[in-house]
């Protein structure tokens, strides 16, 4: 049966209630029959009468503060038949993200959410996707380019403890992509892989001293990497493929290159007991020089 024909399963995980309604106002692009799972921490409880009334036959549960919107979403896989659908939609409400606390280029404020959502803003832009897979039989997920990382470019923690699980868990090591973000549109089958893992909501940590090295970090790679092990692609199916070639050439120039060099010429940070250090030619420099009247701790 082609994708088409098949309905689509909606996967949304509604931490931050006001953003519920931007969510609806994606879910309204797709078109044709689909399936919704809506999960909410406890205090999102009473958010189930707006959903029941913008789709009377969703599914609302309330489910454990723990693992993001990750382990929400492995907990609805575990219900569900994937062979009923064609395809599955993840999203999640994501707040404005602070300056400098995103490695994605230039997604400061709302852009992070902006390109995650992008996909589906419209319904002319999600029937592109749709379209993509339909034409593509290799593409498995996609997602905005600009929220696609590489596994073997970045070898921050969690990518490291991602390798240790993988190792553990003994599945083959291979090059993969993930979407930085967690929101993306990807072949229902893929997820059958995850379905089978003995992994729960409890095995999660609880929020409080979360840390990049966490289990909802490594399986926001492990959804990546699902889709790889089933001998498909993760793209952005849609976007110009030029552009996106000039974009990522541009990430590797920047770090590889480019940072690497100014953190040779100039560092300056604070530490997380509120000190400011500051380096030129990576010599420690008198913090005098660089507060211009402002106090420091």
């Amino acid at each position: 049966m082609v994708l088409k024909m098949k309905p689509i399963l909606a996967v949304c995980h509604v931490y931050y209630p006001e953003m519920w309604a931007e969510l609806k106002d994606c879910l309204r692009s797709i078109e044709g029959a689909y399936d919704l799972y809506v999960t909410v921490p406890e205090q999102n409880a009473g958010l189930k009468p707006d959903v029941k009334a913008f789709k009377a036959d969703a599914h609302f549960e309330v489910v454990e503060n723990k693992g993001y919107d990750v382990a929400p979403f492995i907990h609805v896989l575990k219900q569900v038949d994937l062979d009923k659908y064609g395809l599955l939609v993840k999203l999640h409400t994501k707040r404005d993200i602070r300056k400098g606390d995103t490695g994605f280029r230039d997604l400061d404020g709302s852009l992070w959410r902006d390109h995650l959502l992008s996909f589906i803003r419209t319904k002319e832009v999600f029937a592109k996707y749709l379209k993509a897979f339909e034409d593509n039989p290799l593409i498995g997920m996609q997602a905005n380019y600009k929220l696609i990382i590489h596994n073997d470019f970045y070898d921050d923690k969690a990518s490291r403890e991602t390798r240790k699980w993988l190792e553990a868990h003994h599945l083959p090591k291979l090059k993969y992509a993930f979407v930085g973000g967690t929101m993306f549109v990807a072949r229902a089958q893929v997820f059958k892989s995850i379905q089978s893992l003995d992994v729960k909501t409890a095995d999660f940590p609880d929020p409080k001293g979360e840390h990049k090295s966490q289990l909802a970090h490594i399986f926001e790679r492990l959804l990546g990497y699902t889709v790889y092990k089933n001998g498909f692609i993760l793209t952005d199916g849609v976007a110009d493929e030029q552009q996106m070639q000039r974009y990522h050439r541009g990430i590797f120039m920047r770090h590889y290159f480019i940072n690497p060099i100014k953190r040779f010429f100039f560092q300056k940070k604070v530490t997380k007991s509120g000190k400011l250090r500051v380096k030129v030619l990576k010599i420690p420099m008198p913090i005098g020089l660089f507060l211009r009247g402002k106090k420091c701790k």
